[in-house]
């Protein structure tokens, strides 16, 4: 009995403080700071006696409602939805008319958060900001595009530029004339029909002319 009472003692006294520690943290205010200053300060405060997802739920709370939203849709970790919120507040620019946090209101649909949460300028600042990558997407596409024809071309030249090489070489190549032989035997050898003196071959030429 005595253990079974000592541990509703302690259970009843862990809720109590459990649930104090949550008033408080629920009456924190964004005030000026951004939204990843306001959670570290709450984990500060609450340390390890409310769980981490009972601190975010707190924490998304105390943020305007636009942010709100934005956070729950956010599917990422910790750091991503401080870096989100701190994101679109700046965006924003945000600012908040009482230091006294107000209740949220209750959830909205995907529709009127589109249209009034986040606001026709937000919207139409992401919409440019999406455009504004599909672009550099567009333009890095054409740019590689453009250095393969480059290097294709290149490659291309090139090899015509070696056979032409060859080409000339071959064509430029001087013959190597015997200077004992006239220009009919060094251009016909033993077929030639003519010779020309002095020729080492003078006689062996028939006399029919080519």
């Amino acid at each position: 009995r005595y253990i079974y009472a000592k541990e509703l003692l302690i259970r009843h006294f862990s809720e109590s403080q459990q649930r104090r520690m949550q008033r408080v943290l629920a009456e924190m205010a964004l005030g000026d700071q951004k939204p990843s200053q306001l959670y570290h300060e709450m984990r500060r405060f609450a340390q390890h006696s409310v769980s981490e997802e009972l601190l975010l739920d707190l924490w998304a709370a105390r943020l305007p409602v636009a942010i709100q939203h934005i956070v729950i849709a956010n599917q990422g970790g910790v750091t991503e939805k401080l870096a989100v919120a701190d994101a679109v507040l700046e965006a924003t620019h945000w600012r908040p008319i009482a230091s006294v946090a107000t209740p949220s209101p209750p959830p909205m649909s995907d529709a009127s958060f589109e249209a009034s949460a986040v606001g026709t300028g937000t919207m139409e600042m992401l919409r440019q900001l999406m455009e504004e990558m599909r672009t550099v997407k567009r333009d890095l596409a054409e740019v590689k595009t453009a250095s393969n024809r480059r290097a294709r071309s290149r490659q291309r030249s090139g090899s015509r530029g070696r056979s032409q090489g060859q080409w000339s070489q071959r064509t430029n190549t001087p013959v190597q004339h015997d200077v004992e032989l006239c220009w009919y035997h060094n251009k016909y050898g033993d077929n030639a029909n003519r010779c020309r003196g002095p020729c080492k071959k003078a006689g062996s030429t028939p006399t029919s002319s080519r």
